[in-house]
């Protein structure tokens, strides 16, 4: 179809110049338009002469009153923009004959001026008188039927003919009947001879014979739903004598009576209604064509609905054919013909559309494509539709006879008298569908006509089918068959078949132009349609085929229609322009503009919606969802609300279609019309309730039909650009295609390994998460939001279901579970639905009715942060007791109410929820990112660090690692300075090799790897170490972020597969960020067997319970779901059966029981003897895991002695038992809990069993403080426990008693100065006295005074006493004892420092203290004398700083001064006096100043460079002053892309790698003060051991010249400003209870009470000096480049 011109402008409605209008348009026309289907629907086209015109608008009314009021009730065009003037197709509500209407047209010219109406024109509505007779009721003859004299006119003989009567209601009367005839048998027998029979389920009958004994006339009837048969006993001789007698029954409501010529012979009182049968037809002659024949000829046969009179029935008698002519509904005189008298008026056609033939027609009404495009093609009429397709039929009906008619009662063979059945009952589908227009599709049989007879035979039933069609419908419309396909399975060759086929097809289009019919060749492929038919198999089409079928038909029918929108841009204004829609109310946007849009027709796949736009880069949406990118190729639109419309309309078709075929082929036919209705006949009438089921959809389809106005938006966006360079390690500058093939070849798979691609987009679109049901399907939480929602982009993330149907390792089939989700992050399907992780939230998705379709979502809980959309909650996991694991990360802040109390969770941590109880605990808390998490074979529980690094985490209950917010105390990852990882999951299985078995898997997503860790048992805890880099891939946009073991035993990586990786590094909206693809890659091992995918849904108990001792973690998690579905009553004696049946001799024996234990405590069931039991077990394994388990014991399962049991295991030789059972006894919370768990003691601790010691002590002081305070013995009366417990609390309730235990020397050793420095940052002024005392003793511990004492705000009463230190021969008691003197401002301490500070030879530490102490007693003008010149350069460095702190502009001009007299020895003072200024918020700008025309020593201006790049504030002006006054010459920062290309290059060519490790370890270049390479170095910023995996050698090199320019997360600089003014740069390290940990460039961790911190800001520069290679030559710099480009790229692999 030629494309139509773009002829709409919402340009046009702005307002307009005052311009001279244009000309009234003139010479208008109405013109009716064929209907290119040749249906009745009154269209008109328009047309008017108006020269030079732009755009119209018409109006079309049903009165002409209207038009005047610009009314147009029928019609309103809207303004479309058009040169046309003829040939406008009326597009509004359907006319009807005869209806008047009268229209007007107004025109606009190209200045937007409108010109004025025209005068109107009406048109009348033809009216085509349809002839439309009474027909008679159809009365079918199988035969040849012979007519003789009757006894009035002419009679039938009926041999071996059979009569049947098409079923209709006046053969099913309820009120009365009577069935009256003439007979003339030939010969009287013994059997019955039926004169009249319906057998409906209700039979109604008339006949001679014998019954029994006796030989008469006989009826029967159903009356009050119980048959009567009555029959009188009559002479055989009277009606054997060869003449005509009249014999009748009927039945008037009151009694049954039969007649014989006209005199009753008998009769038999019953009152009541007839029963109403089915539609089963009536027979005349015969029981229902096949027995009980009548043997002689029958005349005048007569139907009434009422009981005649016996008069009445006498008239008949007397052979007068006009006699009793009232309630008569049936009437055969049989004068030369069997015609029923009884006539109807049939239904008129109207609209009707149906669809006849095999297969292929069968099937649309499955799809409803094509009645979908028929009906929005023309939405304001009503067009009926029927398919009376049938599968596998033929042009004889074959199909369709199925077991013949109802009469054969004997056999489910179509009986052969019947062979013509099939085709009567496909006459009889036509005429009750009653088409208007026939489509006929048969054809397909003709692919098996073998031989010139088979083909000959074909042809001619088809066009005997045709020659009865004609007389059927208005038009027939003839298909060809479409070619069979290729198969390999199953039709390896379809050439002859087609060929068949061919030649059908071409007589079919033969005979269709010889009949003049309209003929479409589906056989051969259209060249508008670019593809051939798709198919299912080798004969059928797939859905695709169909929507193709469609489109193929409409384009034929002159159905198809193309709705084009063309976008432009006129004088910097948005126009759109159109032809079948109309626009309206626009509005002005930022970035385009907002406008109704409705269409004439609904788009469908024949007739789509076309975009195009002049525009770059114009974008069309809707409700915040992009529907297309415009450009100036035309797109088709393919989503939307009206497409919605088309789909909804569409689904209400086949529903529709659904309903027809019920009543069209009814299931248990057999038992409701045939050989079997006896049984279920009286359901019959249920038929009748299809026809109003189709009815009401047919209803809801023309409500559905017609387009809305619809609000849409058109935006041209403004052209993203990044805000800063990126360096490539971020964004990539060579980003590979997205290619399968070639990323899989880009993978290194280890020795013996095979790699293959499971599923890949469009089935998945960026995966985060992959669990597995109990049915083997992997369940992939996807985002395309991430990282960020862009304003007026809805968010539409999916969970997918992927299945391997045919089990070759690659998904086959897609289902999406879920859309409309934000970011979720991971999913865990259980029965009924899914659990998922949602930004905010953690809800539960519902599927009910088990469709795989989630129809309701329930929030489970709300109140998770957001702040960081890569951070929030994630990573589901079940625990073998039951429980469901999440984590979320470092910059989340959650606050969740729950029925159990509000939970709270600051930063990192993982998430324990019972979904029993839906009770959530916070498990462990710390790590940066906590992405992995995994439980092991006895489970003990395993993280990993997406953020942070240090490999896996041993994860126990209540553990804290690094940025845990309120821990005092953190622990490590197993290997400090290894990648980050995402993903944990643990080999399991007999799939994959023994040596991997019990490995940890992870993916290092920098480096583009994945990579295995072995772990080691130690002490109460692990070690690991990585073993193996399982995957590598070179290509940049390999992300794994996800690992699972399968149900096969294979290895599932879940591929983000985004170029970039950095969050908050890149801009949210960088355009590379991939939201189209994704990978999940499946990796086995060659030459091993597969695991037996087990069937685990809906297996019985006992078989799941035998998959617990299954190696494969698959079966054992899904086995333990399913059993936890069970009732716990019913399945526990099933479990002691099982555990009394394992074999004791098993190697696995323990761990079977543990898992027994484990199901015990997942279903919530009573046995606390098992638990007793495990916990006895000798191996230490099992024990800890059935530690964990009474752990979890719920209070559903009854009592259990958890104490008793926990008192056992807390003294357990094995220090893992020992340690969870500190963690159980902790989690119970109670005094004795806490008198238990100190037990531990007893035995040697780890750095495991301290943490979990201590925290107990802490978490439980509310319990045992108390106690202690109000003398109950506490820790079982052990004053070591005790004095543990005080020392650890850190609780001021607590000091007393410390000080007690002190001062008795209850702590000694290495505790001793903890214990001091506790109580002097708690203690009150005579426990402060009373450490003062103990240092008097010990003058050691007066260090650990000090280190308390600056956190306390009181004084000891003696604070004095402190003086006598000063005089200490110890320099740090000495030190010690000034600080003190500040600290407590012991004034009478001043002259005593004063003269101190007289010792030249004081070093700086002590100077430092001195002068810090003098400011601190606000002796300034000691202070400033300190700073002339004259004094050492340590007194004078000391004083200018402690002035600094009092007033920095009065300071600045000594400082200055100092600075440029220092020699390149005095780098420490220069430091000193350089931080006392940087410390300061305010300050900094008089030094600048004062050192403007100073000269310094250039290694003193590094000095003071140096820490003003690491302060993390923006020092520029400084840092400039400092060059110039040390005449540094920095390397530039900025090189030319050629100079760093020319350096790059020559690193890797010349550069040396043990040069470099040289360079990199110089003291000046600060490298291993603040890096980590192998577990040494400073651990101020990121890890370097394995940076040149994963940084490319461009991003190194910026991050050495631009260290500020790409910050990674977690290593941002923190500026703290303290109440006291300080100012405080550095990384934190964690916030505890009491205070923030700050670690600065020294490495030095820097306690700030949290009382005492004012400020705290986030610095966008980075504390890795941008300067610390100014002093590099560039050789060296080659050098340095090569050793980090080296580190980490070889990986050993096993």
């Amino acid at each position: 179809m030629k494309i139509i011109p773009p002829i709409l402008s919402l340009v046009a409605f702005l307002p307009t110049a005052l311009q001279a209008a244009p000309a009234t348009p003139r010479d208008l026309a109405a013109k009716e338009v064929e209907n290119p289907l040749g249906l009745a629907l009154h269209e008109y086209s328009f047309s008017w002469s108006a020269p030079g015109r732009v755009a119209y608008q018409l109006l079309v009314a049903s009165d002409s009153r209207k038009l005047v009021a610009e009314v147009g009730d029928l019609w309103n065009s809207g303004m479309r923009r058009s040169d046309k003037q003829s040939g406008i197709l009326y597009r509004g509500h359907a006319l009807q004959p005869g209806q008047e209407v009268w229209w007007k047209v107004r025109v606009w010219n190209k200045e937007g001026n409108p010109s004025d109406w025209s005068e109107p024109i009406s048109l009348k509505v033809p009216v085509r008188k349809a002839e439309v007779s009474r027909v008679a009721r159809p009365t079918t003859v199988n035969g040849k039927p012979r007519f003789v004299e009757g006894k009035i006119g002419k009679a039938i003989h009926l041999g071996g003919v059979v009569i049947s009567v098409e079923d209709y209601e006046g053969l099913r009367s309820t009120k009365g009947t009577t069935i009256a005839a003439w007979i003339k048998p030939e010969k009287i027998t013994d059997g019955w001879q039926c004169i009249y029979r319906k057998e409906d389920g209700a039979r109604r009958l008339l006949a001679i014979g014998q019954d029994g004994s006796d030989w008469g006339v006989w009826c029967g009837f159903v009356i009050n739903g119980r048959y009567l048969e009555y029959g009188v006993p009559f002479d055989r001789k009277i009606l054997g004598d060869g003449q005509w007698h009249h014999l009748a029954v009927s039945f008037n409501g009151i009694e049954v009576a039969l007649y014989v010529d006209g005199k009753r012979i008998g009769n038999k009182p019953i009152s009541g209604s007839l029963n109403s049968g089915n539609n089963t037809p009536a027979f005349v002659g015969s029981y229902q064509g096949n027995g009980e024949r009548f043997q002689g000829a029958i005349d005048d046969l007569r139907i009434y609905s009422r009981g005649l009179t016996q008069s009445e029935i006498a008239k008949l008698a007397n052979a007068d054919p006009k006699a009793a002519p009232q309630g008569m509904t049936a009437y055969w005189s049989f004068d030369g013909a069997a015609t029923n008298a009884a006539t109807y008026t049939p239904e008129t056609k109207g609209h009707r559309v149906v669809l006849l033939g095999g297969s292929l027609i069968h099937g649309m009404e499955h799809h409803g494509f094509f009645e979908t495009a028929v009906t929005a093609r023309w939405p304001h009429h009503d067009l009926t539709f029927r398919n009376v397709g049938w599968p596998a039929d033929d042009v004889f009906g074959t199909a369709r006879g199925e077991f013949g008619s109802a009469r054969n009662t004997r056999s489910w063979k179509p009986p052969g008298a019947e062979s013509g059945f099939g085709f009567t009952k496909m006459a009889k589908h036509i005429a009750e569908a009653n088409p208007a227009i026939l489509i006929v599709g048969y054809g397909a049989e003709a692919a098996y006509a073998d031989t010139e007879a088979k083909m000959k035979d074909f042809k001619s039933g088809y066009e005997k089918l045709i020659t009865q069609l004609e007389s059927k419908a208005a038009r027939l419309i003839l298909l060809t068959p479409i070619p069979q396909k290729k198969w390999p399975l199953t039709l390896p060759d379809p050439t002859p078949r087609n060929k068949r086929l061919r030649q059908a097809a071409d007589f079919i289009l033969q005979l269709a132009a010889k009949r003049k019919h309209l003929g479409v060749d589906l056989f051969v492929n259209d060249p508008r349609q670019k593809e051939v038919f798709d198919y299912q198999d080798a004969l059928r089409l797939s859905p695709k085929g169909y929507q193709q079928l469609s489109a193929r038909l409409a384009r034929r029918l002159g159905v198809a229609e193309q709705l084009n929108l063309q976008v432009n841009g006129e004088e910097g204004q948005l126009a759109f322009e159109a032809e079948a829609f109309v626009l309206g109310s626009p509005i002005r946007t930022k970035q385009g503009l907002r406008f109704d849009l409705a269409m004439d027709r609904l788009p469908t796949t024949d007739s789509p919606f076309l975009v195009s736009s002049e525009l770059k880069g114009a974008e069309l949406w809707h409700d915040g969802e992009k529907l297309v990118s415009v450009g100036q190729k035309i797109e088709a639109l393919s989503d939307g609300p009206d497409f919605e419309q088309t789909e909804r309309l569409r689904r209400l078709i086949v529903e529709k279609n659904a309903f027809y075929r019920h009543k069209l082929r009814p299931i248990n036919e057999a038992y409701i019309f045939l050989f079997r209705r006896h049984e279920m006949g009286h359901l019959a009438k249920e038929m009748k309730d299809f026809d109003e089921l189709v009815a009401s959809k047919e209803e809801i389809i023309a409500k559905t039909r017609t387009p809305r106005i619809q609000r849409y938006e058109l935006r041209v966006p403004e052209q993203w650009r990044a805000p800063r360079n990126y360096p490539d390690h971020e964004v990539p500058k060579n980003i590979p295609t997205p290619d399968p093939i070639a990323e899989l070849k880009a993978i290194t798979v280890p020795e013996g390994f095979k790699l293959n691609l499971f599923a890949a987009n469009p089935m998945i679109q960026n995966p985060i998460n992959l669990n597995w049901d109990s049915r083997g399907r992997a369940w992939v939480a996807t985002s395309t939001t991430y990282p960020h929602i862009k304003p007026g982009n809805e968010p539409n993330d999916r969970i997918v279901i992927l299945e391997d149907l045919d089990q070759d390792g690659v998904a086959d089939k897609h289902t999406v579970f879920a859309e409309g989700l934000t970011v979720p992050h991971s999913v865990m399907p259980v029965k009924g639905g899914a659990y998922v992780c949602s930004t905010t939230e953690f809800i539960f998705l519902d599927d009910a009715d088990g469709d795989d379709k989630s129809e309701s979502r329930r929030v489970i809980y709300s109140g998770f942060g957001n702040a960081d959309v890569h951070h929030m909650i994630h990573g589901l996991r079940w625990a073998p007791w039951g429980d469901l694991y999440f984590t979320q990360s470092i910059y989340i802040n959650t606050f969740v109410d729950t029925v159990h109390g509000p939970r709270r969770m600051n930063g990192s941590g993982i998430w324990r929820f019972r979904p029993d109880e839906e009770r959530l605990d916070a498990y462990a808390v710390g790590m940066v990112n906590p992405w992995g998490f995994a439980f092991d074979y006895w489970g003990q529980s395993f993280g990993t660090d997406g953020a942070g690094g240090s490999g896996p985490h041993y994860v126990f209950p209540g553990a804290a690692f690094r940025t845990a917010v309120g821990a005092h105390r953190v622990l490590n990852g197993l290997i400090p300075g290894k990648p980050k990882n995402t993903a944990a999951e643990f080999v399991t299985g007999d799939h994959m090799p023994e040596n991997w078995r019990g490995s940890l898997l992870a993916n290092d997503f920098r480096a583009n790897r994945t990579v295995r860790y072995e772990l080691q048992e130690k002490g109460s805890g692990y070690t690991a170490k990585e073993v193996q880099t399982v995957l590598r891939s070179s290509h940049r946009s390999f992300r794994p972020v996800d690992i699972k073991m399968g149900p096969d035993g294979a290895v599932y990586v879940v591929d983000w597969y985004n170029p970039i990786i950095d969050h908050g590094e890149v801009d949210f909206h960088h355009p590379f960020r991939d939201k189209a693809h994704g990978r999940v890659w499946r990796l086995v091992a060659k030459e091993r067997p597969l695991l037996k995918r087990e069937i685990i849904a809906g297996t019985k108990p006992s078989a799941l319970l035998d998959l617990l001792r299954s190696p494969a973690q698959y079966n054992r998690v899904q086995a333990r779901r399913e059993l936890t579905m069970h009732d716990p009553a019913k399945l526990l004696p099933m479990i002691k059966k099982w555990l009394a049946d394992l074999d004791k001799k098993d190697p696995d024996y323990e761990h079977h029981r543990l898992e027994g234990l484990w199901l015990v405590v997942a279903i919530r069931a009573a046995y606390p003897e098992l638990a007793a039991e495990v916990l006895r077990s000798p191996s230490p394994h099992a024990r800890a895991g059935a530690v964990r388990a009474v752990a979890s014991w719920s209070a559903k399962a009854g009592p259990i002695a958890k104490l008793r049991l926990l008192a056992q295991a807390v003294e357990d030789p094995n220090p893992r038992v020992r340690l969870e059972a500190v963690c159980a006894l902790r989690d119970i919370g109670t005094l004795e809990s806490a008198n238990l768990a100190l037990r531990a003691l007893s035995q040697e601790t780890d750095n495991n069993l301290a943490f979990a010691l201590e925290l107990t002590v802490r978490q439980l002081r509310d319990k045992w403080l108390p106690a202690m305070q109000t003398g109950k013995p506490v820790f079982d009366g052990d004053p070591s426990r005790l004095s543990y417990a005080l020392k650890e609390v850190d609780d001021p309730r607590a000091i007393a008693p410390l000080v007690d235990v002190i001062q008795k020397g209850g702590i000694t050793g290495k505790d001793l100065p903890q214990a001091v420095t506790t109580v002097s940052a708690l203690g009150e002024s005579a426990e402060l006295d009373a450490m003062l005392s103990l240092a008097r003793k010990s003058p050691v511990l007066l260090s650990a005074i000090a280190e308390g004492a600056k956190k306390n705000s009181r004084t000891p009463a003696q604070s004095e006493a402190v003086t006598e230190f000063l005089t200490s021969k110890q320099g740090k008691i000495r030190v010690a004892a000034a600080r003190l003197c500040g600290t407590w401002k012991v004034s009478s301490a001043r002259d005593k420092l004063v003269q101190m500070t007289s010792n030249e030879n004081l070093q700086l530490e002590e100077a430092l203290s001195l002068c810090l102490a003098l400011g601190s007693l606000g002796a300034t003008a000691d202070l400033q004398e300190l700073s002339e010149s004259g004094r050492s350069p340590s007194i004078r460095a000391a004083a200018v700083a402690a002035c600094a702190k009092l007033d920095a502009s009065k300071a600045a001009d000594p400082a200055a001064n100092l600075l440029a007299s220092l020699t390149d020895s005095g780098t420490d003072e220069a430091e000193a006096v350089f931080a006392a200024f940087i410390g300061l918020r305010e300050g900094i700008e008089g030094l600048t100043k004062a050192l403007g025309k100073k000269k310094l020593r250039r290694p003193i201006a590094i000095a003071g460079v140096t820490l003003a790049h690491a302060s993390g504030r923006d020092l520029h002006a400084l840092i400039a002053t400092l060059n110039k006054a040390g005449g540094l010459n920095p390397i530039a920062q900025n090189l030319s892309p050629e100079e760093r290309t020319q350096l790059l290059t020559d690193a890797k060519k010349k550069g040396n790698a043990e040069r470099g490790r040289e360079i990199y370890h110089r003291k000046s270049l600060l490298c291993t003060t603040c890096h980590l390479i192998d577990n040494r170095g400073g651990k101020l910023g990121p890890d370097l051991t394995t940076i040149g995996s994963y940084m490319t050698p461009e991003s190194l090199l910026e991050s050495l010249l631009n260290p500020s320019s790409s910050i990674k997360q977690g290593y941002e600089t923190i500026l703290v400003t303290t109440k006291d003014k300080a100012l405080l740069a550095g990384l934190l390290q964690r916030k505890t209870g009491d205070s923030l940990l700050l670690r600065d460039t020294t490495g030095k961790v820097t306690a700030i009470p949290n009382r005492n911190v004012g400020k705290i800001d986030v610095s966008p520069v980075s504390l890795m000096p941008p300067g610390l290679t100014a002093s590099l030559r560039r050789d060296e710099m080659i050098d340095l480049l090569k050793f980090l480009t080296s580190l980490g790229v070889k990986v050993k692999a096993l």
